[in-house]
């Protein structure tokens, strides 16, 4: 958790992609490292929905973007394809 820390401290939110498969591991992660829904609620990643594109900031929310906000924020913010953090969703 740490290095998420770091980087959300940095970029202020750190994208995520996730394909549809990953998506309940990501839900996993994401509750894991201390994330809550926009509104507040504790994520349950056996019945919530996730999208394909994803963002934590740096409070730790988690929500989904849009595809068009992913590619304009392509430039400031850390991107990472859930792939990448695979080990530490599993």
């Amino acid at each position: 958790m740490k290095n998420y820390e770091k980087k959300l401290k940095e970029k202020g939110v750190v994208l995520f992609f996730v394909k549809n498969q990953d998506k309940q591991k990501f839900l996993k992660f994401a509750k894991n490292i201390g994330c809550k829904w926009v509104n507040n609620r504790e994520i349950d990643f056996l019945n919530d929905e996730c999208k394909n594109f994803m963002a934590i900031d740096n409070n730790f929310t988690l929500g989904f973007i849009s595809p068009m906000c992913w590619i304009a924020l392509k430039k400031n913010n850390e991107k990472i394809n859930v792939f990448e953090i695979k080990e530490r969703i599993c």
